[in-house]
């Protein structure tokens, strides 16, 4: 019995696929048509109809977000390494470049900012990092080299890039029962 309610729905759900059907989309919200895989129109706040046959639908937030990035252990221009992780404060300003021109946008986003970082980190030295975190030098520093790889190509408005944790590491290899010098 249960097959025939499944095979009932499998029939319904296909007839519907024929009506168009309207959806909305929130104002902190954005996306993407895809009709028939290659015409795409964007989806902008606001109600929309599309056909379920032959179109797919995918919705972003556009709104302020913050993206939490991993420490990561680096090495600094004068040879120190360090453990660095951060944070960025960005928001989608063209939803169809977001959703088009990369698989996974929010990959996309920590992978360019974590590179980001890497560059600003192996760009200075231990001790000018440490004195441009008592300022605002390395969050705008940071925030321009971020938006500049994030902007044009991907359609994100990187607003702030700030180091959330800095500290000296030190790294310990082992290999079988003994720790290796660093």
């Amino acid at each position: 019995m249960v097959e025939v309610f499944g095979w009932l729905g499998q029939i319904f759900q296909a007839l519907l696929s024929l009506v168009p059907r309207l959806g909305i989309c929130r104002t902190t919200h954005g996306g993407v048509k895809f009709r028939r895989g290659s015409v795409i129109s964007e989806i902008r706040p606001g109600l929309f109809w599309w056909w379920p046959l032959v179109t797919e639908v995918e919705v972003i937030a556009t709104a302020r977000q913050t993206l939490n990035l991993p420490a990561q252990r680096l090495t600094t221009k004068d040879g120190v390494s360090v453990v660095v992780a951060g944070v960025v404060v960005y928001t989608i300003r063209n939803v169809v470049q977001a959703l088009t021109a990369n698989w996974d946008h929010d990959a996309t986003i920590g992978d360019i900012s974590l590179a980001a970082l890497a560059r600003h980190i192996a760009e200075h030295r231990f001790r000018d990092l440490l004195e441009a975190q008592a300022g605002d030098g390395a969050s705008s520093h940071l925030t321009k080299l971020c938006h500049a790889d994030l902007s044009r190509p991907y359609g994100v408005n990187v607003e702030r890039f700030f180091i959330s944790d800095f500290a000296r590491a030190r790294v310990y290899a082992f290999s079988g029962d003994r720790p290796l010098s660093d």
